[in-house]
C-alpha cells in the first residue's frame, strides 16, 4: 500500500484499488499502524503489528488510539455474532424455525440467553489469571451439549 501523505499524528493516507478498473475508482483511506502486546500460552510476550484502514480521514474526527481500541471492540462483537450464528443456531445454512414475528423474536431471545449462559460458564470456569476470551466458545458449547446429552440418557437418580 503506497503512502500518499503522512499526517501529523503518524497515520498516513493511501488508496485501496479494486482488482479491475470496471469495479470502480480507488478508495482513499487513512492507515493507522499500531502494535498489540500479548502473552502466549508459554508466558512469552508477543508483539504484533496491525494496520487499520479507515475512510475516516481526519485524525481529529477519529484519533488513532481511539480507532484502534474501537476496532478491537468491533472484532469482539463480530466474534460473538459469529458464535451465535454458527455454534448456537447450528451453522449458516440453518434458518430459524419460527413462522411468525413474535415467535422469531422469542427464538432469537432464547439463542441470546444460551449465548449469555455459555459466556457466563466460560467466565466462571476460567482459572485465575487466564483471560476468559482465550477459552474456546466452540469447545465449551460442545462440552455443555455433551453434558446435557449424558444427563438426558442416564437413568434418574444416578
Amino acid at each position: 500500500m503506497a503512502i500518499l501523505e503522512v499526517l501529523d499524528d503518524g497515520t498516513y493516507l493511501s488508496e485501496l484499488r479494486p482488482p479491475r478498473k470496471r469495479d470502480g475508482p480507488p478508495i482513499r483511506v487513512r492507515v493507522i499502524e499500531y502494535t498489540v502486546l500479548t502473552t502466549d500460552a508459554d508466558g512469552e510476550q508477543v508483539c504484533e503489528l496491525f494496520r487499520l484502514a479507515t475512510t475516516l480521514l481526519d485524525p481529529a474526527q477519529a484519533p488513532a488510539a481511539e480507532s484502534a481500541a474501537l476496532y478491537h471492540d468491533r472484532w469482539q462483537a463480530e466474534t460473538g455474532i459469529g458464535e451465535l450464528k454458527t455454534e448456537i443456531r447450528g451453522g449458516p445454512e440453518v434458518v430459524l424455525r419460527s413462522k411468525t414475528p413474535a415467535i422469531v423474536a422469542q427464538e432469537f431471545w432464547a439463542m441470546l440467553g444460551v449465548y449469555q449462559a455459555v459466556r457466563h460458564l466460560i467466565g466462571r470456569a476460567a482459572p485465575p489469571g487466564l483471560d476468559p476470551n482465550r477459552i474456546s466458545f466452540t469447545r465449551t458449547i460442545d462440552a455443555a451439549r455433551d453434558s446435557v446429552t449424558r444427563a438426558t440418557l442416564s437413568p434418574r437418580g444416578t
